[in-house]
């Protein structure tokens, strides 16, 4: 596990709650309706994941002006923010990447407190947005990786499962499903749940409800 300099916890920790100030004022307001229209509750869910947007760039983080900001939160703070694109456009159209790091960030499992919790079962998906949908909205402990050749790099990872009966959810699509079998492979007893074709665990649970994705999940 990578251990975090105390300038760079202390400059994370500054810059999560800047932008969480920002997500609850005026400027705010764009970020708060995209959280809406993803059924997380702007209040509830922003206070709970600490999430912010970003007005006023913390230094380094000019180029983050305008996204909504997704920090990486352990028990002693923040360790890493992603910083995901909520213009109302298609990003790969338009060449703009979806999320954006920050320089010597990655490497961390997003929502990895949830493992702390689970007595039982754990949900894993792929991204921030629907860990937190799964947790939020579903009431199932759930984490999110970032992309697979960051989950293939990260040797330990599996470990982290250990005892628990793992669900790896497959967005409905060719590489979701590639995913998904590459993340359940590396543990064993790991089970894969596919999403319709072109969902994802967020519009799946927008649309259908808590009581549906249990049973999606086989939980």
């Amino acid at each position: 596990m990578r251990k975090l300099g105390t300038e760079l916890r202390e400059s994370l920790e500054q810059a999560t709650l800047l932008y969480q100030q920002s997500l609850d004022s005026l400027c705010g307001t764009r970020a708060r309706d995209y959280l809406t229209e993803r059924g997380l509750h702007p209040e509830l869910v922003a206070r709970r994941y600490r999430l912010g947007y970003v007005d006023e760039p913390a230094p380094g983080h000019e180029m983050m002006k305008g996204r909504l900001s997704i920090p990486y939160l352990t028990p002693a703070g923040p360790v890493d923010i992603k910083f995901r694109c909520i213009d109302d456009h298609d990003c790969k159209a338009e060449k703009c990447p979806k999320y954006l790091g920050i320089e010597g960030g990655g490497g961390w499992l997003y929502n990895a407190r949830a493992v702390l919790a689970a007595k039982d079962c754990v949900v894993i998906t792929e991204g921030e947005i629907d860990a937190m949908s799964v947790s939020a909205i579903a009431g199932i402990p759930a984490v999110g990786y970032p992309g697979t050749s960051t989950w293939q790099k990260s040797k330990h990872w599996p470990r982290v499962f250990a005892g628990l009966d793992v669900v790896v959810v497959a967005d409905g699509d060719k590489p979701g499903r590639d995913a998904a079998r590459l993340v359940a492979k590396s543990m064993e007893g790991a089970r894969i749940a596919v999403m319709p074709e072109g969902e994802d665990s967020n519009s799946f649970l927008t649309q259908f409800g808590p009581d549906a994705f249990r049973e999606r999940v086989g939980l």
